[in-house]
Protein backbone atom coordinates (compact mmCIF):
# COMPACT_ATOMS: atom_id res chain seq x y z
CA UNK A 1 0.00 0.00 0.00
CA UNK A 2 1.57 3.14 -0.62
CA UNK A 3 0.50 6.33 1.01
CA UNK A 4 -0.68 8.49 -1.68
CA UNK A 5 -3.00 10.79 0.36
CA UNK A 6 0.14 11.14 3.34
CA UNK A 7 -1.11 15.11 3.03
CA UNK A 8 -4.44 13.83 4.55
CA UNK A 9 -3.45 11.17 6.84
CA UNK A 10 -0.94 13.56 8.69
CA UNK A 11 -3.27 16.07 9.06
CA UNK A 12 -5.66 13.71 10.62
CA UNK A 13 -3.31 11.89 12.85
CA UNK A 14 -2.40 15.73 13.75
CA UNK A 15 -5.88 16.53 14.31
CA UNK A 16 -6.13 13.57 16.85
CA UNK A 17 -3.29 15.24 18.72
CA UNK A 18 -4.01 18.67 18.15
CA UNK A 19 -7.28 17.68 20.11
CA UNK A 20 -5.75 16.10 22.62
CA UNK A 21 -3.86 19.68 23.52
CA UNK A 22 -6.87 21.08 23.79
CA UNK A 23 -9.18 19.06 25.48
CA UNK A 24 -6.03 18.27 28.25
CA UNK A 25 -5.99 14.69 27.39
CA UNK A 26 -2.56 12.86 28.48
CA UNK A 27 -1.17 11.01 25.64
CA UNK A 28 2.65 9.72 25.25
CA UNK A 29 5.09 7.08 23.41
CA UNK A 30 8.73 6.29 23.98
CA UNK A 31 9.77 9.52 22.32
CA UNK A 32 7.52 11.63 24.05
CA UNK A 33 4.11 13.10 26.17
CA UNK A 34 1.55 15.26 26.04
CA UNK A 35 -0.12 17.12 29.34
CA UNK A 36 2.17 14.65 31.07
CA UNK A 37 6.19 15.23 32.74
CA UNK A 38 7.68 11.55 31.97
CA UNK A 39 11.82 10.78 32.84
CA UNK A 40 13.87 11.32 30.26
CA UNK A 41 10.98 12.39 27.50
CA UNK A 42 9.96 15.45 25.13
CA UNK A 43 7.44 17.31 26.95
CA UNK A 44 5.21 18.27 23.86
CA UNK A 45 3.54 21.79 24.29
CA UNK A 46 2.37 22.58 21.05
CA UNK A 47 1.22 20.40 17.49
CA UNK A 48 4.52 22.39 16.03
CA UNK A 49 6.47 20.11 18.55
CA UNK A 50 5.96 16.65 16.81
CA UNK A 51 5.42 15.91 12.96
CA UNK A 52 4.95 12.09 11.41
CA UNK A 53 6.88 9.24 10.60
CA UNK A 54 5.63 6.04 8.05
CA UNK A 55 7.00 3.03 8.12
CA UNK A 56 5.60 0.79 5.09
CA UNK A 57 5.11 -3.51 5.62
CA UNK A 58 2.86 -6.28 4.08
CA UNK A 59 0.18 -3.79 2.74
CA UNK A 60 -0.37 -1.84 6.14
CA UNK A 61 1.28 1.81 6.90
CA UNK A 62 2.49 2.15 10.62
CA UNK A 63 3.14 5.53 11.94
CA UNK A 64 4.63 7.06 14.70
CA UNK A 65 4.63 10.48 16.18
CA UNK A 66 7.94 11.89 17.10
CA UNK A 67 9.18 14.72 17.67
CA UNK A 68 9.22 17.84 15.22
CA UNK A 69 13.49 17.92 15.25
CA UNK A 70 13.66 13.73 14.78
CA UNK A 71 15.21 13.31 11.10
CA UNK A 72 16.54 9.73 11.13
CA UNK A 73 15.54 8.42 7.86
CA UNK A 74 14.77 4.47 8.91
CA UNK A 75 13.37 5.36 11.94
CA UNK A 76 10.80 2.30 12.57
CA UNK A 77 14.02 0.70 13.75
CA UNK A 78 13.50 2.48 16.77
CA UNK A 79 10.07 2.05 17.37
CA UNK A 80 9.48 0.12 20.32
CA UNK A 81 5.98 0.22 19.16
CA UNK A 82 3.90 2.08 16.44
CA UNK A 83 1.23 4.55 17.44
CA UNK A 84 -1.33 3.26 15.06
CA UNK A 85 -1.78 2.26 11.06
CA UNK A 86 -3.69 3.01 8.11
CA UNK A 87 -5.49 0.36 6.21
CA UNK A 88 -8.16 0.26 3.54
CA UNK A 89 -7.70 4.05 3.98
CA UNK A 90 -8.85 4.33 7.89
CA UNK A 91 -6.29 5.43 10.56
CA UNK A 92 -6.65 3.30 13.49
CA UNK A 93 -4.41 3.85 16.69
CA UNK A 94 -2.77 2.02 18.83
CA UNK A 95 -3.74 1.09 22.36
CA UNK A 96 -1.35 3.21 24.62
CA UNK A 97 1.41 1.12 25.90
CA UNK A 98 2.21 1.34 29.83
Amino acid sequence: MELDNSEYYTGNILKTIDDKFTFGICWGNEFGSIHKAEYFKEKYKTIKDVKVHYYNANDVIYFKVVPSYFSLKYSHYFWHYYDGYIQNNTVYWSQMKK
